[in-house]
């Protein structure tokens, strides 16, 4: 009978600086995807007209069912996600939306939701590719399309504004 050594934890353990690496790509994107949520719930709470409301609303659902996605194919990889939560930036950018939507118009509003999704694609793109498995990997690329898109229509209505 001969004995198997089991195999180090620690850094030199290539396997396990992978699966760390590959954990922590995967909670940031979570978290870029929640605080997006996040912060697109609370401008549709305070932003004024039907019409916009119905616009943020819209992708406030899209960015759930990306969410939503990403919980699965991260699952199905060995990925939780579940009971990860915003980051302190959301919630200081939901504190000040809230006070501008008391103080100023929809479009101060607006200028906050576009930065907070443009912080959101940006960690997107820097933790796609890393270590995370090819489903999650799609997941992450559609969220950017998306993300990237509502910028520009965000952009658009506020400058017409």
């Amino acid at each position: 009978m001969t004995y198997r050594a089991p195999v180090p934890v620690g850094p030199e353990n290539k396997t396990w600086t992978e699966t760390l690496s590959t954990k922590s790509a995967f909670t940031e994107v979570a978290v870029a995807l929640t605080d997006s949520s996040l912060a697109l719930q609370r401008a549709e709470e305070v932003i004024e007209g039907s019409d916009l409301k119905a616009m943020v609303r819209g992708f406030r659902d899209r960015r759930h069912d990306s969410l939503r996605e990403l919980r699965e194919v991260g699952l199905a990889a060995g990925l939780r996600a579940d009971g990860i939560p915003a980051s302190g930036t959301e919630k200081l950018r939901r504190t000040w939306m809230t006070l501008k939507s008391k103080l100023t118009e929809n479009a101060s509003v607006l200028k906050v939701l576009i930065d907070e999704e443009e912080d959101a694609a940006g960690t997107l793109k820097e933790f796609r590719g890393r270590n995370l498995p090819s489903a999650v990997d799609n997941v992450v690329g559609s969220a950017i399309v998306q993300i990237e898109n509502d910028i520009e229509i965000l952009s658009e209505t506020h400058s017409k504004l």
